[in-house]
C-alpha cells in the first residue's frame, strides 16, 4: 500500500526530450532536453544540429528513450546530479545518432552506440581489455 501523504510531498522530476530549437546567441539549430519539477525548469541540455543529422531531425530512432533512461538512472545511482546525467546522455545519444545517420542505418534498426560506450564508464574504473570481459 502507498502512503499518499508521503508521495504528495516528494518532488517529481520529468525529462522532456527532443525539442527542436534555435540558439538565440549563435543562431544555430539545436535539439534541447529540459528537466522539470514542480518548481519549473531546473535544467537544460542541448546539442547542435548539423550536417547529416539536421536532414534527419524530427526522425525518431528505436531505443533512444531506453538508452537515455538507463544512462540517467545509472548516473543518479552513482550519486551524480540529474543535470549532469542528462547532459552525459544527451552527448552520448547525439554522437550515436550522428554515427547512425552517417552509416545510413534504418531508424528502426536502433542506433550505433557501441563505439561510445567508454563515455559511460565512471572515472574510477580503468578501461578493460577484450580478454578482461567475462
Amino acid at each position: 500500500a502507498t502512503d499518499d501523504r508521503n508521495s504528495k510531498d516528494k518532488a517529481q522530476t520529468v525529462i522532456v526530450t527532443g525539442i527542436p530549437s534555435l540558439n538565440r546567441s549563435t543562431g544555430e539549430k539545436e535539439m534541447v532536453n529540459l528537466i522539470l519539477n514542480q518548481a519549473g525548469i531546473i535544467g537544460r541540455s542541448s546539442t547542435r544540429r548539423h550536417g547529416a543529422e539536421e536532414s534527419e531531425q524530427g526522425t525518431s530512432y528505436s531505443g533512444t528513450g531506453d538508452l537515455l533512461a538507463a544512462i540517467v538512472l545509472c548516473d543518479l545511482l552513482r550519486g551524480r546530479k540529474i543535470e549532469d546525467a542528462v547532459r552525459l546522455a544527451t552527448v552520448f545519444l547525439s554522437r550515436s545518432v550522428a554515427d547512425t545517420v552517417r552509416e545510413e542505418t534504418d531508424r528502426n534498426g536502433g542506433i550505433h552506440f557501441e563505439t561510445h560506450l567508454s563515455m559511460l564508464l565512471p572515472e574510477s574504473v580503468p578501461p578493460t581489455r577484450p580478454g578482461d570481459l567475462l
